[in-house]
């Protein structure tokens, strides 16, 4: 009783300092510049909901996907509410030995997916995983119950292509051949700090039945080495409450650096470096039957003209190490040349013609695209695409 009535003091404590310094920040935040800027606003990067018909496709996605959609805050909230997280990033790691800077805005996306992480009974609770990479102190004010005390604004967004994707994936994965040989290998490509690689290793054995996924992750050095201490600090507090752990291995590579990424690619799929460049603690080269590919939010950082070329290297380089293994993509991600929404347009007919759009983008890297759902945001196409011979 008494260590829960402690928890309840520290919560409320960082539920009041965060307040404050959210009071702090909405009083040097020019009010009246914001309302006289609307329609600027309306336009930011983040979140473009124009019209009605654009919340009614949103409330829409969100109940097949089995979540709540975001509020229908005016544009002016989910700036501020923007500025505000950007502005406390670096006093919420200000306990943190792994704190970089926020490159791609990895820092703030972790957060937001902690919020839902932590929402007990809703589709991404995960029982402390995500939890588990937050630094220390700070963390608490996401944790349960707090995590229900934030808005749905852009943390609902972010959960919104987290459920797709897991979806997806978990589909990838029960969809190969049921028998011990069956061996996955998911490649996640500019991932971050993201927590998925954790939450399905480490529920893999009792969701799947089986043991035999792989998780390997690129990004940049900056980002792998932030990635290392943070999976350190994961391992030693899940040690402490006894909880065995399997890790994904990470891998530095710049993906706008083609070259640098097909050499880092090609070391990976050979069977024969397998064992030895990567995991030492593998004693012989494994063989995989499937590779799926995740893209969430990384190819809208990435300079256009490589987006393409990056596809088809990734189907390219599995073929030549293994003529018959399947490969798969499955992506919440904006690929570049595809036509937006405006106000002329409807939430229906557009997000049809970017269907379209994107299916003929990945066509032309032998990748059929077989599920779809768009989402409204900058990561607004969702989906799954398989490749074809």
């Amino acid at each position: 009783l008494l260590s829960s009535l402690i928890m309840c003091l520290h919560s409320v404590t960082f539920c009041a300092i965060f307040w404050m310094l959210f009071i702090i920040v909405a009083d040097s935040v020019n009010s009246s510049k914001i309302y006289h800027n609307l329609n600027a606003l309306r336009n930011n990067r983040f979140l473009r909901i124009t019209s009605n018909s654009d919340m009614a496709a949103f409330k829409r996605i969100a109940k097949e996907l089995k979540v709540e959609p975001p509020i229908n805050a005016p544009a002016f909230v989910w700036n501020f509410a923007w500025k505000l997280h950007m502005y406390l990033i670096p006093i919420l790691h200000s306990f943190d030995h792994c704190f970089a800077v926020n490159s791609s805005f990895n820092l703030a996306v972790l957060w937001w997916k902690a919020i839902s992480a932590n929402r007990w009974g809703s589709l991404l609770w995960d029982n402390g995983i995500t939890f588990d990479l937050l630094p220390p102190i700070f963390r608490r004010l996401v944790q349960f119950p707090l995590s229900f005390l934030y808005p749905n604004l852009h943390h609902q967004n972010i959960a919104m292509r987290t459920v797709f994707l897991d979806d997806a994936l978990r589909s990838e994965i029960l969809n190969i051949e049921n028998n011990q040989n069956s061996k996955v290998r998911v490649v996640i490509l500019g991932s971050g700090y993201d927590s998925r690689s954790l939450r399905f290793l480490n529920t893999i054995e009792s969701e799947f039945n089986t043991s035999n996924v792989d998780f390997f992750e690129f990004d940049l050095p900056s980002v792998v080495n932030v990635r290392h201490l943070m999976l350190e600090r994961f391992v030693q507090r899940r040690k402490v409450i006894k909880k065995i752990v399997r890790l994904p291995t990470v891998l530095e590579a710049d993906l706008n650096n083609l070259d640098e990424f097909t050499l880092k690619l090609d070391q990976l799929l050979d069977q024969n470096n397998n064992k030895s460049i990567f995991d030492t603690s593998i004693k012989q080269a494994t063989t995989y039957t499937k590779t799926i590919f995740i893209m969430e939010a990384v190819v809208m950082y990435l300079n256009d003209e490589v987006v393409m070329p990056l596809c088809q290297q990734c189907v390219r380089s599995v073929i030549k190490n293994n003529p018959l293994e399947d490969i798969s993509l499955c992506f919440a991600d904006r690929f570049p040349g595809i036509v937006n929404v405006d106000n002329n347009t409807s939430s229906l007919t557009t997000f049809e013609k970017e269907r379209e759009d994107v299916a003929a983008f990945l066509l032309k890297s032998q990748l059929q695209l077989t599920r779809w759902m768009p989402k409204l945001g900058r990561a607004r196409h969702m989906g799954v695409a398989k490749y074809i011979p």
